[in-house]
This record gives C-alpha cells, sequence and structure tokens, in this order.
C-alpha cells in the first residue's frame, strides 16, 4: 500500500498559484505538463531548471509528439517559459497568471458555446420553428467568436539564416501559425544560429550531418529542440590533439627553422669546386 511521506521530500507551492491552476480552463495534456514542469522546478527549489523532453515523456506518460504541442500551447499561453540555456532548455511556471491567456482549441470551442443565461432560457421556451433559427443562427457566428493570435515578425532573418532555401510559402505558414510568442521567435533564432554552426564544424571534422530539412518540416517539427550529436564533440577533440610522432616532428621543425645559417664563402677561390 502506498504510503506518501514528507520526509521522502515535497514541493513547496503558493496557495494563490495553485488555486489559480486549478481554476483555469487547461486541457489533459497542459495540465499533466504543468505538474511535471512543477515537480521538477519547485520541487528542487528552483524557479527555471533544464529538463529534457525525455523526463517530461517519463512523469506524463504522454507521447512525444503531442508532449511537444501541449508545451508549445502552454508557452503561447503565457503559462510557461522556455529559454535557450548552455545545456538545454530551461523551463519554468511564469508566476505571473494575470497574463495567462486561453488559446488552446477547447477552450476556444467552450468559450464560443457559451451564452448569457437570459437568452437560454427564452430559447428553451421558444416554439421548435424559432429555437432552429437560432440554432443555426448561433452555429454561424461560432467562428466569430474565435480570434487567433496574430503572427510574429522575423520570418525574413529566419529564412536569411536557414541552410535550405526551398519551399518558402509553406515555411511562411508554418511560421505564421506556431510561432507566437516573443520569447519562442528569440529561442528558434538561437537555435538555427547554433545549429548552423554545428553543421560548419561537422564538415570541418569530416562528420557525416543529415541535410537541412525544408523549412516548413523544420518548424512544424520544433527542431529547435535538436541536442548536439555526440560524435561532433568527438571528432572536434580528436582534431585538436597531435599525435606524439606530429609534435615531435613540428619541434624538430621550430628548433631547424631558428637555428643559424651556415655562412658562404664570399670570395669565388675560398670556394672548394
Amino acid at each position: 500500500m502506498a504510503s506518501p511521506q514528507l520526509e521522502a521530500g515535497y514541493t513547496r507551492i503558493a496557495n494563490e498559484l495553485l488555486e489559480r491552476i486549478a481554476a483555469f480552463d487547461f486541457t489533459k495534456r497542459q495540465y499533466k505538463l504543468l505538474l511535471a514542469i512543477i515537480r521538477l522546478t519547485y520541487g528542487y527549489n528552483r524557479k527555471m531548471a533544464h529538463i529534457s523532453n525525455h523526463q517530461l515523456a517519463t512523469l506524463t506518460g504522454l507521447e512525444p509528439g503531442n508532449m511537444r504541442r501541449a508545451v508549445l500551447e502552454l508557452v503561447a499561453m503565457g503559462c510557461v517559459s522556455k529559454q535557450h540555456g548552455e545545456q538545454g532548455y530551461l523551463i519554468g511556471i511564469r508566476k505571473d497568471y494575470s497574463r495567462w491567456k486561453c488559446v488552446s482549441k477547447q477552450h476556444a470551442r467552450v468559450e464560443t458555446t457559451q451564452s448569457d443565461p437570459d437568452q437560454a432560457v427564452s430559447k428553451r421556451h421558444a416554439n421548435s420553428k424559432d429555437s432552429t433559427t437560432t440554432t443555426v443562427t448561433t452555429k454561424k457566428e461560432k467562428p466569430r467568436a474565435r480570434k487567433a493570435l496574430d503572427p510574429l515578425p522575423g520570418f525574413d532573418e529566419f529564412w536569411a539564416l536557414y541552410g535550405k532555401r526551398t519551399a518558402k510559402v509553406e515555411a511562411k505558414k508554418a511560421w505564421d501559425r506556431k510561432v507566437l510568442t516573443v520569447e519562442l521567435r528569440e529561442t528558434i533564432m538561437a537555435a538555427l544560429t547554433q545549429q548552423t554552426e554545428w553543421r560548419a564544424k561537422a564538415k570541418e571534422c569530416g562528420v557525416w550531418f543529415s541535410d537541412w530539412p525544408n523549412g516548413a518540416t523544420w518548424i512544424n517539427g520544433a527542431r529547435w529542440e535538436d541536442e548536439k550529436p555526440p560524435e561532433l564533440d568527438q571528432a572536434l577533440s580528436k582534431l585538436h590533439q597531435l599525435s606524439p610522432e606530429l609534435e615531435a616532428a613540428a619541434n624538430r621543425h621550430e628548433d631547424w627553422r631558428d637555428s643559424p645559417s651556415p655562412a658562404y664563402p664570399t670570395n669565388p677561390d675560398d670556394v672548394p669546386f
């Protein structure tokens, strides 16, 4: 029988923040990820931490694709902060819940189906013909209640730096659909710069590196979260290490270059041949 005890570890969180999380309209996946992030940050007395996809998948049991999509939704909603760090991505909870906003599809559907209570009563007491007409009118007006976030500028800078210049129109559509926060845009640009450097070093070391996919594929797949291949670090370390024989030969070359040149006779009669 399970018997959790505080002595085995606990997570400190403000009651005000916990109550706001309980009242907010998160989806099931978003709620599971939010709890996992709280466990990996506040559970270790940290505001932000380097959290890998493997850790989140282990705690939540979500599929990688659904998990990444839910993380991006939480970032777009302003509930989670995700920054590019030295060892990956720093993730944490945004405590300023006054700036949280619902942008998920499920919340949009709920929000558009809500109506005024007095109007609902009048609909129930109306005749079937009037009720049918009202229902049809309400369904037509539902899409008007949905308001998507405006896409951020910066695609031209992304496209100028990206390593494959094909299918630009599809890449622009993916950018407008995915990149909804300034923080995410900065994360993408930083990761793209780093991955460009990785490929340049891999070419220098003769290490195989996968080609750039189409821009839309890179954005839709959240490829800015790709990690540095360990083979590249190994090749770089070998490239900068000289073998003992080469180092000895280099030292001999330095000694020969620094030694004084022999004196040559200037009088033709002194030449022995």
